[in-house]
C-alpha cells in the first residue's frame, strides 16, 4: 500500500496484476534483503560495537521500479463503479466487471478511508462515456466519469527496452558465490586483526572488502548457500553469532 497521501491499492491479486508489472523486482530484492538480515540482532551487535557506525543503505530500489513499469502517469478519465465504506461490496463489484471484461480494473483505499472501485484510463473525456455507458447497460447504472490520474502506456520501443532490461537482469551472475560476514567496523586495522585472526584458525579463504567507510571481513567462497548456512552455523556457535550470509560477485578470471 502507499501512504502519505496517496491512494492505497489492495487485494485482489487478479485486479491489480497491472499495477505489479514491477513487483517482481521488489520482490527478489526484498528476497536478497531478508537473506542479508536473517537473524540478526543489531541491539546486541551496536552495543557490542558502539564506537563504530553501523549502517544498511538500501537506494534505488522504488526508482528502478517505476523505471520499469511499462506506463506513466498522466491526468486523465476513469468510471467510478463504486465508492463506500465497505470493502468486501467494493471487492465484490470489482469480480463482477473483471468476469465481464470491461477493461482494466482498479480497487483502492483513498484518504478518506472510502473503497473505490474504477475502470480504464482515458485520456479523452468521450472514451470515457463510451465505456460509461457500456458499464451501465452491464448493470452498474450508478457508474459515473470521474477525472483521475491514469496509466499512459509507454511507447512500443521503450517498452521493449524495458523488457529487455528486465530479462537481462534476470540472467544468472557468472563469478557469484556466497560468503559469510564475521564482522562490519568503521577501523580499517580492526578489521584486519579480525582477517588475521580467522586467517590463522579456519581453512577457509578471508577477505576484507570496503563499502563507503565501512570495512566488512568476509570468510569463504561457496558455491551455494547451503554449504554458506552450514559453515554459518559453525561460526555462529563459536564467537561471532551475528554473523550473516552475503552474496559477492567475484572479478572472475
Amino acid at each position: 500500500m502507499e501512504k502519505n497521501g496517496k491512494k492505497r491499492f489492495f487485494g485482489l491479486a487478479p485486479i491489480l496484476a497491472i499495477l505489479l508489472a514491477a513487483g517482481s523486482l521488489f520482490a527478489q530484492e526484498v528476497e536478497q534483503l531478508e537473506d542479508l538480515l536473517m537473524d540478526q540482532n543489531f541491539l546486541e551487535l551496536m552495543d557490542r560495537e558502539k564506537e563504530d557506525h553501523i549502517s544498511i543503505t538500501t537506494t534505488g530500489f522504488r526508482a528502478q521500479a517505476i523505471a520499469d513499469r511499462d506506463y506513466n502517469l498522466g491526468e486523465g478519465f476513469r468510471i467510478q463503479a463504486f465508492a463506500g465504506s465497505n470493502r468486501a461490496g467494493a471487492e465484490k463489484i470489482a469480480r463482477e466487471l473483471m468476469a465481464v471484461d470491461v477493461d482494466s480494473v482498479y480497487v483502492f483505499e483513498d484518504n478518506d478511508q472510502l473503497f473505490k472501485v474504477q475502470v480504464g484510463n482515458y485520456d479523452q473525456r468521450g472514451q470515457a462515456d463510451v465505456m460509461l455507458d457500456r458499464v451501465r447497460k452491464l448493470g452498474f447504472k450508478t457508474a459515473w466519469v470521474v477525472k483521475s490520474e491514469i496509466h499512459v502506456p509507454k511507447p512500443v520501443q521503450e517498452r521493449q527496452a524495458i523488457q529487455e532490461a528486465r530479462v537481462e537482469r534476470a540472467r544468472p551472475v557468472e563469478n557469484l558465490y556466497y560468503s559469510v560476514q564475521v564482522f562490519a567496523t568503521g577501523d580499517k586495522s580492526r578489521a584486519e586483526q579480525v582477517r588475521a585472526s580467522f586467517a590463522n584458525e579456519i581453512d577457509q579463504p578471508v577477505e576484507i572488502q570496503q563499502q563507503n567507510s565501512v570495512w566488512k571481513v568476509l570468510v569463504g567462497q561457496f558455491p551455494d548457500k547451503i554449504a554458506a548456512e552450514t559453515f554459518l552455523r559453525q561460526v555462529r556457535n563459536q564467537r561471532f553469532g551475528d554473523a550473516w550470509i552475503t552474496q559477492i560477485i567475484g572479478s572472475g578470471t
